[in-house]
């Protein structure tokens, strides 16, 4: 059973980690709300390495159904799902890359990559996802976290967060 569930999760990692880069970059640049909600995201992670490509996946909507109560707006989802069928490359100005934590019991990387931004523009709501890899010298560990904003007076603050999955690969 164990084995099944490990076989499980890595077919969902390969499924959203697997970066196709927009051809069309007109299609894929990266707006002002989205811009600013990217800005109040990284901020939750200032010592991560970020990523140069979004995450694409279909199944964020999927995923997201129970972890928030009350229910989110199924425009926010469905907005989630359209921006990712594909992958875009982040503005330069978040692109970080931050030295391996030494001396310390789990010493290694951490990086996180971040999905397109889906917005209920009526509510001033958006969801994000977050993919967070620790790389140590006998683990590799990957999680998913939705983030849940909301803008007021147009400041984005981090409204909540649910798990969207979680593995341990390796030792």
């Amino acid at each position: 059973m164990k084995h099944l569930f490990i076989a499980g999760c890595i077919a969902l990692l390969a499924l959203v980690s697997v970066p196709a880069v927009a051809e069309d970059k007109a299609a894929a640049v990266i707006t002002g709300m989205e811009y600013e909600v990217f800005k109040t995201v990284l901020a939750e992670y200032p010592s991560y390495s970020v990523d140069k490509a979004t995450l694409s996946s279909t199944f964020f909507g999927e995923l997201v159904k129970g972890k928030f109560f009350p229910p989110l707006d199924p425009d926010i989802i469905g907005d989630l799902n359209e921006k990712n069928k594909v992958a875009c490359e982040l503005p330069a100005e978040f692109i970080v890359q931050v030295p391996a934590d030494q001396g310390r019991l789990h010493a290694g990387n951490k990086y996180v990559q971040l999905s397109r931004v889906g917005f209920d523009k009526e509510s001033g709501k958006a969801l994000v996802v977050v993919k967070t890899t620790y790389v140590a010298p006998r683990d590799v560990m990957n999680e998913g976290e939705f983030i849940l904003l909301s803008s007021k007076d147009g400041k984005w603050t981090v409204e909540k967060k649910a798990e969207a999955w979680g593995t341990m690969l390796g030792e």
